[in-house]
């Protein structure tokens, strides 16, 4: 193996590796309580804040100011923020549709679980009532991890993955989203979600564009369980006219959302274009992606088979 040097891309996979490892201790650590007799909704909603904060909000900070020092660059320069008024416009509308493509996937999904045989048990967290409860749930369960998840999945995995060809980048980022929540029950909307993540913002070159539209597909996600219209689509959705409607919509939010790309690529510069081709570390690279990987799929396999997904 050659000799270790710091280099942008190694930085990036360390930040990855460090944010699936942290989130497995801490899935460690916290299933202590969810399968003793102490279990309660505290328990998972602990673990959602620290590994927002510790697993990925923290090597998303740390890798950007190693990264840029490294580049000789600004401390946040990892990430391009940078978002033109008319590709805003364009990810609003993304935001709607993918809304609507989630709901559908995560429907889906919940109907292949079943069919698995995957099971669940432990109490399931009440939904927020009350306008300071939903407030610090929109913090706590949208804002946060926008931002955090974001920056892990988009930021350094965008740098890590620097170099394959789109497909690659597309597919294995998505990969590493999904596992990362480490959740069997999230994996397939979290799978089919960071596919169209990654490509807007490839797309767009910024950040900013998936920022977005995470943050406002979790802000509708907790105000429809608070509110009790996400109930109610599910019940649609069990109808006959709600299944033909469902798809109908999913294919027309689907059509919008690959047209928007396409007219963002168009319209816009890819990203990473000023990222160095340096590649000095290929061994160690490899090693970090497949470890980080590997893990990820270990973790999320165990929530199937132990039934318990938090």
């Amino acid at each position: 193996m050659k000799k270790f040097t710091l280099d942008s891309k190694s930085i990036a996979l360390l930040g990855c590796f460090w944010a699936m490892l942290a989130s497995t201790i801490l899935r460690i650590l916290v299933g202590e309580r969810i399968f003793g007799a102490e279990t309660t909704a505290f328990y998972t909603e602990l673990f959602a804040l620290s590994v927002q904060i510790i697993a990925f909000l923290l090597p998303a900070v740390l890798c950007a100011i190693l990264g840029a020092w490294q580049e000789g660059k600004r401390s946040l320069a990892l990430y391009n923020f940078k978002l033109p008024r008319f590709a805003l416009l364009l990810t609003a509308g993304f935001s709607v549709c993918q809304y609507v493509f989630n709901f559908s996937t995560a429907v889906v999904w919940e109907n292949v679980c079943v069919a698995l045989g995957f099971r669940t048990f432990g109490p399931t967290p009440a939904a927020p009532s009350g306008l300071g409860a939903i407030m610090l749930a929109i913090l706590s369960s949208a804002v946060l991890p926008a931002v955090a998840e974001e920056g892990v999945a988009r930021g350094l995995a965008g740098r890590a993955l620097s170099g394959k060809s789109k497909r690659t980048q597309i597919l294995v980022s998505a990969l590493f989203f999904a596992l990362l929540h480490q959740s069997w029950t999230k994996f397939g909307t979290t799978f089919v979600g960071g596919i169209w993540l990654f490509w807007l913002y490839l797309s767009t070159g910024s950040i900013t564009a998936p920022l977005i539209v995470h943050l406002v597909n979790n802000v509708l996600s907790v105000l429809g369980d608070s509110l009790g219209w996400t109930t109610a689509l599910q019940a649609l959705v069990a109808t006959p006219l709600g299944v033909g409607v469902t798809i109908a919509l999913t294919f027309l939010a689907g059509s919008a959302m690959v047209g928007i790309i396409r007219l963002c690529e168009k319209r816009f510069c890819a990203p990473h274009a000023d990222y160095p081709s340096s590649n000095k570390n290929t061994a160690v690279q490899r090693v970090l992606l497949g470890a980080t990987l590997f893990m990820g799929v270990g973790a999320t396999l165990l929530t199937f088979f132990v039934g318990v997904s938090v």
